[in-house]
């Protein structure tokens, strides 16, 4: 397994978690009528990690009732509520749900976070024989060639520096992480998701290095890689098409 840095993920994602929600594209429903099939049974999910609620408010679609936990208060406090979800402030490790209590637990971009010498044995001790984990991340938006070198310009090689080295689990398709579940076969599954300017931007400013980033550098550089896209965008206002491919892990215990 690759090494990871500690961080401190109870304010990670607290600072900008209004941003998080209205900025962070939403997973297609084929993934999760997917992740349904492989279930013997639909009565309990748990989505660790849940952040402001977007995979529990889909699960909800499939499974009777919900348990979405996530370390950060102001995270949850930007879900919407729903009568078969409960949201619960809590670690990735321990949790209080009961032993052998849920049929799918799901993580939606924040696996590479974990200390998974916790995480591996609460994740068994809470599934019931049979249940499934399923965990999936991404990485960065996709519009075409001239975009995709603007962006690595002017942005990304900017923010690399502050990014920690749990990112790299993730863009390395979580190969290195050691994986004690029997794997399902799964299809790739993609985002197509609709950003005017402004709405790309949110997305970038969402992302933990880029606030690093500004915490170290200030903003400049952010509004320098404004202009740069900008320029080969045209109206600001108008919805661009971009692509974003999903990382799968699934498996059964």
């Amino acid at each position: 397994m690759t090494s990871k840095t500690p961080v401190d993920t109870s304010t990670l994602f607290s600072d900008k978690s209004e941003l998080y929600q209205r900025s962070r594209p939403t997973y297609p429903p084929e993934l999760y009528q997917f992740l349904a099939e492989q279930c013997l049974n639909h009565d309990h999910a748990w989505d660790c990690a849940t952040g402001n609620g977007q995979a529990a408010r889909h699960l909800i679609k499939h499974f009777a009732k919900i348990t979405a936990s996530d370390i950060s208060a102001q995270q949850i406090a930007e879900a919407i509520p729903h009568p078969s979800i409960r949201y619960i402030q809590s670690g990735a490790e321990h949790t209080p749900l009961a032993n052998n209590s849920v049929d799918l637990v799901t993580v939606a971009q924040a696996l590479h976070w974990f200390d998974y010498q916790q995480f591996w044995p609460e994740v068994a001790r809470v599934l019931r024989p049979g249940g499934v984990f399923a965990a999936w991340g991404y990485n960065w938006p996709r519009w075409g060639e001239q975009f995709d070198k603007v962006l690595t310009e002017s942005f990304l090689r900017v923010i690399h520096p502050y990014f920690s080295a749990n990112n790299q689990l993730l863009w390395d398709g979580y190969r290195d992480v050691i994986f004690p579940f029997t794997p399902i076969d799964s299809p790739k599954f993609s985002m197509t998701v609709q950003y005017t300017l402004d709405q790309l931007f949110d997305f970038l400013h969402s992302v933990s290095a880029t606030r690093r980033c500004i915490e170290h550098q200030g903003d400049d550089f952010f509004h320098q890689a404004y202009q740069a896209t900008a320029q080969i965008w045209g109206n600001p206002n108008l919805n661009r098409e971009f692509e974003i491919d999903l990382v799968l892990l699934v498996g059964k215990r």
